[in-house]
């Protein structure tokens, strides 16, 4: 799960943990965004589900 203040900064994470996995095929992204009224702010989540490759599990 990766989290952020900013779109552009949860695209990043996510880039770098795939540039990081080269044999890892993602089979499902949930992108939300939720309001933090303590705080003012606006925060957004994303979950990944992904596959191994064989290559990795050995």
């Amino acid at each position: 799960m990766f989290t952020s203040p900013s779109p552009m900064d949860l695209e990043e994470q996510i880039n770098t943990w795939m540039s990081d996995k080269p044999n890892v095929l993602v089979i499902g992204l949930d992108v939300t965004s939720s309001y933090d009224s303590a705080n003012s702010r606006i925060e957004y989540t994303a979950i990944l589900a992904y596959q191994t490759s064989e290559r990795d599990e050995s």
